[in-house]
């Protein structure tokens, strides 16, 4: 028990630069959610959605200027808090998120290393509610080349 504590509880931290994008400003309003999840709700016309699944042990608030960034170009962003910041705890937790915005018309999964294989994995089971998926050097557990989702994979490497 000691052991996995330690594991847990040993997580890349937020920098304060992303910490200050949880602010709300003129473009976007962002709040949290009674489960812990953050919404970057862009102050204009919504075009479309993302749930993003963060990497295995980094703190959820450090993907916030990304989810801002995606914001103010339209796109409402769901960051839901991971127990033990280790998607793979709640691979389910995009399933009422959707819910709460039915106007929403085009819905993506994405996520971080780890967060974006968990993200597939939901995926997988779940093709028929989503327009597509966004992978941050990440690969899908799902094979989900039978599906008509859009994936986007992007990786860099180092020379």
């Amino acid at each position: 028990m000691i052991g996995i504590f330690a594991y847990v509880n040993d997580y890349y931290h937020a920098e304060t630069t992303a910490l200050e994008s949880l602010e709300s400003d003129g473009m976007v309003q962002v709040y949290q959610l009674k489960d812990g999840a953050y919404v970057f709700e862009p102050e204009e016309e919504i075009s479309a959605a993302i749930i993003f699944y963060p990497g295995g042990k980094v703190q959820y608030e450090s993907y916030a200027p990304l989810m801002k960034a995606w914001a103010e170009e339209g796109i409402l962003c769901i960051l839901p808090h991971m127990p033990g910041n280790l998607a793979v705890l709640d691979i389910n937790a995009a399933v009422d998120y959707r819910d709460l915005y039915p106007e929403t018309e085009n819905w993506y999964m994405a996520g971080h290393s780890l967060g974006g294989s968990m993200a597939a994995s939901y995926l997988g089971k779940h093709t028929d509610e989503y327009d597509g998926l966004i992978l941050l050097a990440a690969y899908s557990t799902a094979d989900l080349s039978d599906s008509d989702l859009k994936v986007l994979s992007l990786y860099g490497v180092s020379a």
